[in-house]
C-alpha cells in the first residue's frame, strides 16, 4: 500500500520536472524527445509484483542505397516487463523514428510506430532491431521502414552481394527459424533472404515423414547458415542438419532452388504470403526424392507472414 502511495505522489512531481525541463530546453531553440525509464512495485494479496520500462534513443546513419545515402534517423524504442512473474509472460517493444532533418521533424508524426512482443531489443548490425523472445528466438525488424523481416533462432549470415540491380544496394542477410509446430506439419525450417529493407525470398524446408520432422525442427537452433563461394565460383547457402546437408544456390535477389540439394527425405518450398502470386515451381534438385508435389503456396501466420505496412507490427 505504501509503494502504491508513494508511485502516486512521485508521478505529479516527475511530470512537473518533465515538463519544466522541456520549457527550459526550449527557450533556447532546442526540441526535446523525452521517456519516462521506471520501476514499480506492489503487494497485491501478498505477493509482489513489479512494472519497469527502459526507454532508449539511438541516432542512426542508415547504410547507403545504390543510388543515394538516406538521411539519418532518430530511433526510439522502449521495453516493458513484468518481474517477478512466474508466468514466462513476453512484454512489449514499442519502435519510432524520426528523420533528423531538422528540429522541426522531431516534432512532427514519427516515420513508424510499430509495437510488438518481446522481452529486450537491441540494434544490431546498425540498421536492424532485434527483438528477443523466450527460447532464443530473435524478431528482425527494418530500422527504414519498420516493417518485419524475418525470425531467427540461429545466428544471421550478412555478407555482400556486389553484382545486384537491386535500389537498396548489396548487403544480404539470411536467416534460419524453426518452423511453426502445428501450422505446417511437416515443416523443419524457415530459411529467409533478406536486404536491411525487405524481405527476398521465404523458403520452407520440409519433410514428408512427419516425426523426422519434428525430430529436425528441434535441431533447428543449434545450426548456422553460412554462406560461400563454391568451388565453381557460385554463391551457395549451407546448413548443416542431422539429416545431412542442404546446400543452395544464391543469387543477387532470391534463392535458386533450381541449384539447391538436400538429404533424401526433404525437400524445399517457396513461400508466398497468403493470396499472394505463386511463383512457377524450381525443377528438383537431382539430391532432392520427392514423393509428392512441394508446396507452392502455405497457410498464412508467422511462417509466411507477409510485409506488413510500416507502422504496423
Amino acid at each position: 500500500m505504501l509503494s502504491v502511495l508513494a508511485l502516486i505522489v512521485a508521478l505529479p512531481v516527475l511530470g512537473g520536472a518533465a515538463a519544466f525541463l522541456h520549457w527550459l530546453s526550449n527557450r533556447d531553440g532546442w526540441v526535446t524527445l523525452s521517456g519516462p525509464s521506471y520501476f514499480s512495485v506492489r503487494d497485491r494479496q501478498g505477493q509482489l509484483e513489479g512494472r519497469m520500462a527502459d526507454v532508449h534513443f539511438q541516432p542512426v546513419i542508415l547504410p547507403r542505397l545504390k543510388d543515394h545515402r538516406p538521411p539519418p534517423i532518430l530511433v526510439r524504442f522502449d521495453v516493458s516487463n513484468s518481474v517477478f512473474a512466474d508466468s514466462g509472460a513476453e512484454g512489449a517493444v514499442h519502435l519510432q523514428a524520426w528523420p533528423l532533418k531538422g528540429p522541426a521533424a522531431l516534432e512532427r508524426t514519427p516515420l513508424y510506430n510499430v509495437t510488438v512482443p518481446g522481452r529486450s531489443a537491441r540494434i544490431q548490425h546498425g540498421d536492424l532491431l532485434m527483438v528477443s523472445h523466450g527460447g532464443g528466438r530473435k524478431s528482425a525488424y527494418s530500422l527504414s521502414n519498420g516493417r518485419w523481416l524475418f525470425d531467427a533462432d540461429a545466428p544471421i549470415a550478412v555478407f555482400t552481394e556486389p553484382d545486384t540491380s537491386a535500389a537498396e544496394g548489396g548487403r544480404r542477410l539470411i536467416a534460419v527459424a524453426q518452423s511453426p509446430d502445428g501450422v505446417i506439419g511437416n515443416g523443419v525450417a524457415v530459411l529467409a533472404y533478406a536486404t536491411p529493407e525487405r524481405i527476398l525470398s521465404r523458403v520452407l524446408l520440409y519433410a514428408h515423414d512427419p516425426v523426422r520432422a519434428r525430430f529436425l525442427r528441434g535441431t533447428v537452433s543449434m545450426t548456422r547458415a553460412v554462406e560461400r563461394i563454391d568451388s565453381a565460383g557460385k554463391r551457395v547457402l549451407e546448413l548443416q542438419l542431422p539429416a545431412g546437408l542442404v546446400r543452395i544456390g544464391i543469387q543477387p535477389d532470391s534463392l535458386d532452388l533450381a541449384a539447391a540439394s538436400v538429404p533424401d527425405g526433404l525437400a524445399l518450398a517457396p513461400m508466398v504470403p497468403w493470396g499472394g502470386k505463386v511463383p512457377a515451381p524450381a525443377p528438383a534438385a537431382p539430391a532432392v526424392s520427392v514423393s509428392s508435389p512441394a508446396p507452392a503456396v502455405l497457410p498464412p501466420a508467422s511462417a509466411a507472414r507477409p510485409a506488413l505496412p510500416a507502422g504496423k507490427p
